[in-house]
């Protein structure tokens, strides 16, 4: 008998996996952003700690923010009480923290041939507007122009980790950029850096 609770534990966790990720989850109706979030907030009412851990990783690569699950968690709370929804609200704060010590935050600085600086700031715009829409690794994109000297521009990219950046660089929507404007640029260096206050949102 001593070998029966490891023996129907594993059975269990089968049974689990081969259900909920294989019958619940590959349903129709709901997209995996909302399945993740409903997860979240269903578990959080079992006050399911290691479980809730596990399922904000889930919601991040799902596409979902830290601030809407706190939201979805919030709303909950007329319904399951205080205790259970600070719980939670508390391993979203930690997590995030936890997760946000891994994000890549680079510079790219780039100077574009003055004749083509339309053009490139047109095939720049459709790369980070499909970026920030298509990848929850992709957290800012933000591009900026010299006054002084328009046709410098100085990106400040943020990834949630590495292997987010290089996803990035494989999609369709980048590699368009990159071809696109090959003939463009001029110069182009990228810093990796290290922030004053990791984690530190943009509002």
């Amino acid at each position: 008998m001593k070998g029966v609770p490891g023996k129907w534990g594993g059975c269990v966790e089968e049974l689990l996996t081969a259900y909920c990720f294989g019958d619940v989850y590959t349903r129709n109706g709901l997209d995996l952003r909302m399945k993740e979030l409903l997860g979240y907030c269903i578990l959080t009412t079992l006050e399911a700690d290691s479980q809730l851990k596990t399922h904000f990783s889930g919601n991040m690569k799902a596409g979902n923010s830290p601030e809407k699950l706190a939201a979805a968690v919030v709303q909950t709370l007329p319904y399951i009480g205080f205790p259970a929804a600070i719980k939670s609200l508390q391993i979203i704060k930690q997590e995030t923290v936890n997760s946000s010590a891994d994000d890549l935050v680079r510079l790219s600085l780039i100077t574009v041939d003055s004749r083509q600086l339309e053009a490139y700031k047109a095939l720049l715009k459709e790369e980070i507007e499909a970026s920030m829409q298509l990848e929850p690794g992709v957290l800012v994109l933000y591009a900026v122009f010299d006054q002084q000297v328009p046709n410098k521009v100085t990106i400040l990219e943020i990834y949630t980790d590495r292997s987010a950046y290089e996803k990035h660089l494989q999609t369709p929507h980048f590699q368009k950029y990159k071809q696109g404007t090959k003939g463009m640029v001029q110069d182009l260096k990228l810093i990796d850096t290290t922030p004053l206050i990791p984690g530190l949102k943009i509002k």
